[in-house]
């Protein structure tokens, strides 16, 4: 009786280790992109994962069980966010909390830029992107795991990459501006290490969170 004990306790120290090495850093993130509070995405991932492992009812296979995750996660942080104790601004520095989500950069960095673009976004929005682009998900997917069609999907996607563009050409034209006010003798202006098109070419690129 006791190594049976002894046996399924480490069985479940196990799967305890598989759940957090497979979905610990997805949760974490995806709950980043609602809150923007690494406590409260710390929270909403233990308890993810806490009724993961405790779930008795088994999976059709690891789709299943990823877009399980995903669906509650999403609505543990909807939940979260309608609760009266959300009523509060959450402020630019508490961008850079999550781990590897805006590593150190110069305010010139454009990495950077999209990574602060994506977080000023709705939160539908956020998650939308963050699954597409850095959980490389096909929109089939992000659709079963969230719980909405296929064209809302898309129709999110779409609207999320307009508006990104919108927020970074308008950076782009603000460090335009101030390249084109610092012109020297030469009548040259000098140029960002990015150049002009910098911010363009990383709206789609799917490290945007690394």
């Amino acid at each position: 009786m006791l190594r049976r004990r002894r046996d399924s306790s480490e069985e479940v120290q196990r799967e305890a280790r598989r759940l957090v090495d497979e979905y610990g850093d997805l949760t974490l993130r995806l709950a980043y992109t609602y809150l923007g509070s690494r406590q409260d995405s710390e929270d909403v991932s233990q308890d993810v994962l806490c009724k993961l492992l405790c779930r008795k009812e088994p999976f059709n296979g690891p789709e299943h069980e990823r877009a399980w995750v995903i669906r509650c996660t999403s609505n543990a942080c909807k939940d979260l966010l309608r609760s009266a104790s959300r009523r509060r601004n959450v402020s630019l520095d508490q961008v850079a909390e999550v781990p590897d989500a805006t590593a150190e950069t110069d305010a010139d960095d454009v990495p950077g830029e999209v990574t602060r673009a994506v977080m000023g976004l709705p939160p539908t929005y956020r998650e939308v992107i963050y699954l597409h682009y850095y959980e490389n998900m096909s929109l089939r997917q992000i659709a079963e795991a969230v719980g909405a069609s296929e064209g809302a999907v898309a129709k999110r996607l779409s609207r999320a990459r307009a508006e990104l563009r919108e927020r970074l050409e308008g950076k782009s034209d603000e460090r335009h501006g101030s390249e084109v006010s610092g012109r020297d003798g030469s009548g040259r202006a000098h140029q960002g290490a990015e150049g002009q098109d910098g911010a363009g070419s990383c709206l789609c690129s799917p490290g945007y969170a690394s």
